[in-house]
Parts: C-alpha cells; structure tokens; sequence
C-alpha cells in the first residue's frame, strides 16, 4: 500500500479507484487515512461504508451510514444502501422503512423502488 499525500480529497479518489478494482482492503486503509485527517468528511465515511460491505463487514458498514445520514439525512442513495444491507443482516422492517425514505426524498429513484418491491414480494 502506497498511502502518499496528505490531500483528503486525493486519498477518497485514489480509496474510490480501488474500491472500483476490488481492492476493498487497500481502499478502506485510504479512506481511514482520509478520516484522520479530516473526520467529519461525510464522502470518506459513506466510502468507507461502501467498501467494508463490499468485504462483508456490514455491521461496520452500517455505522458509517449512519454517520453520513446524521449529517446529510436527505441522502436518498445513503438511505437505499442502507437499506440493502439492513435486509442482509434480515432486518425487514428497517430495510423498508430506509427504502421508503429514499423515496420519499426522491420518488423517481427507481433502485430503491424495485428493492423495496421485490422485498415487499418476498415478504408475503
């Protein structure tokens, strides 16, 4: 890992090309090296979320959205995703609630409304 730069913003990119790579290990160490620096940065933990739950680390990565959301609660993406993996872990109702927020922020956001469809479907 070549961990260079003391720019926030250039660790998050260089975290977000590897997390695109499949490198979740090595992106999650720039986005907490971001988050040293800057720990409040809102992009930084919603990727660092998105890359501990691309390594199955879903508790971690729900309390990372959950930090985003405190600060920017009309994040209808943060909400949907949030939602995928709180119906991993097989907790229905708040998976459903995050889905029907995301919609309510933006009703044409048509990923949050085929999974809360399909979970609806499933759920019968």
């Amino acid at each position: 890992m070549r961990l260079g730069g003391e720019n926030v913003n250039e660790l998050v990119d260089l975290g977000f090309e590897l997390a695109q790579r499949g490198n979740f290990d090595e992106a999650v160490e720039y986005y907490k090296k971001a988050l040293e620096l800057e720990p409040h940065n809102v992009v930084a933990h919603g990727r660092l979320g998105l890359a501990l739950a691309g390594q199955g680390r879903t508790d971690e990565a729900i309390e990372e959205f959950r930090i985003v959301l405190r600060e920017r609660p009309e994040d209808f993406e943060m909400h949907c995703n949030m939602g995928v993996l709180l119906e991993r872990q097989g907790k229905i109702a708040e998976s459903i609630e995050e889905y029907r927020q995301a919609l309510q922020i933006n009703p044409d956001y048509a990923k949050a409304r085929r999974a809360l469809r399909a979970l609806l479907e499933n759920s019968k």
